[in-house]
């Protein structure tokens, strides 16, 4: 029994903190575009710096479909509520 919870413990996919980046948010480029969230892609990537955590994600006047890496997306984006 110890043991089925150790080898649960020892898995190589590690857990991903996306911090406030969750589906459904909304968010504001610096250039006044607004988005909502609509997927988080490689969340269980056991190779992140081949393929990343991407967010993907809407503008939700026009409906054209972005991604961005997580580690670029504070850079243009803000939280808008």
């Amino acid at each position: 029994m110890n043991e089925q919870k150790e080898q649960a413990v020892a898995s190589p996919i590690k857990p991903v903190v996306m911090c406030d980046v969750i589906l459904g948010s909304l968010w504001a480029h610096r250039n006044g575009n607004k988005y909502k969230v609509i997927a988080l892609a490689n969340t269980r990537t056991e190779r992140p710096k081949e393929y990343p955590i991407t967010v993907v994600y809407e503008n939700i006047n026009n409906g054209a479909v972005w991604c961005r890496k997580m580690s670029d997306w504070h850079r243009s984006m803000t939280k808008y509520t």
